[in-house]
């Protein structure tokens, strides 16, 4: 069941300032055109809808994502700042964003999911060539924060690359048991200060779980880089498969499967064995047009992980998604039970 996340007043202007704070970089702000598709219940949506009013930039709300229409707005309105989830941005890429006239993007930005670099870097070239590319701001986020954790400005510097903390949140990274991890290990990220929600409207079992000694369970692993405070993504608690005694997280072959060029979306599940507890299984959807071979796919994977990363076997089928086109998990790990 959904739980609602109450957000005060000082949440939310908590995350506006820290937006504030970082976009300054960019330097005073000229009219600028924003082209928002992100659902304005979504954190993302919401938090761009605040931002965009203090900082004053005009923003056209479309009712859906429609790859094609978004191009031919940016084309015609000469749209300064185009914001999506990654499936959104690959879908863009796709109805042929690198053919259309993309001269007036000064910002790319996006949340939601992690990107792909190659695809941040291939977004970031089209208005003004490789050799000045513009930004595309990305960060780490939930609704129980009021929305960024993280950001990675101008933009992020290799995959899974969540960016820096904003000044005022602390963060830990912690194991199981509630102890911090030693450095560059991965464990569990927890959160406080002023942007974190006080609890779940009129669920305080839900509130009580969600916290540990006043920090916030964010239920993400992350690993701390060499810069300080900046993270790495490295998966969902929930979605941490355990193998044979081996920890693997999905978004690191994810990631590998969507190097391969007939793949648009791609999801890597754990699916319960008698023998090694769990074994890893991929769901993927072609792009349109490609034809993907499951056997192929297995074999073309397996030379790009490590052994014990290697999916038993790979799905080809249309994968669910909601309003921002991420992936359902859960309806992927039904659909493919059911398939036994």
């Amino acid at each position: 069941r959904a739980k609602g996340v109450m957000l005060t007043h000082g949440n939310l202007m908590f995350a506006t300032r820290g937006g504030l704070r970082q976009t300054a970089w960019m330097g005073p702000p000229p009219p600028l055109l924003a082209l928002m598709v992100m659902p304005l219940a979504n954190t993302s949506g919401h938090q761009a809808l605040l931002f965009s009013i203090v900082r004053g930039t005009t923003v056209i709300v479309l009712d859906r994502f429609d790859a094609r229409a978004m191009l031919d707005i940016v084309e015609r309105h000469r749209v300064n700042m185009l914001s999506g989830t990654p499936t959104m941005f690959r879908l863009l890429w796709e109805a042929g964003a690198a053919e259309r006239d993309l001269s007036s993007i000064v910002s790319f930005g996006g949340g939601g999911d992690y990107f792909h670099q190659d695809l941040i870097d291939r977004f970031r070239a089209l208005p003004r060539g490789a050799d000045s590319p513009v930004f595309f701001v990305t960060g780490y986020g939930m609704t129980e924060t009021a929305g960024q954790v993280t950001q990675a400005f101008p933009a992020p510097e290799v995959d899974g690359d969540l960016g820096v903390v904003q000044p005022e949140i602390d963060y830990r990274i912690v194991d199981p048991d509630g102890q911090p991890v030693r450095p560059g290990e991965v464990g569990e990220l927890e959160v406080r200060g002023a942007n974190v929600t006080p609890g779940y409207w009129r669920a305080p079992e839900a509130t009580a779980a969600a916290f540990h000694d006043g920090w916030l369970r964010t239920g993400d692993m992350v690993r701390e880089g060499a810069e300080p405070r900046r993270l790495c993504f490295a998966g969902r608690a929930k979605d941490v498969v355990v193998s044979g005694g081996n920890t693997i997280y999905p978004p690191e072959i994810e990631r590998a499967l969507l190097e391969h060029p007939a793949v648009a979306r791609a999801v890597v599940l754990g699916v319960p064995d008698e023998r090694m507890g769990e074994v890893v299984v991929a769901a993927v959807e072609p792009h349109a047009g490609a034809v993907v071979d499951e056997g192929a796919l297995l074999a073309w994977i397996g030379e790009r992980v490590a052994p014990y990363q290697r999916p038993r076997a790979v799905y080809v089928m249309a994968l669910p998604t909601g309003a921002d086109l991420k992936v359902k998990r859960r309806l992927v790990a039904e659909i493919l039970q059911r398939r036994g």
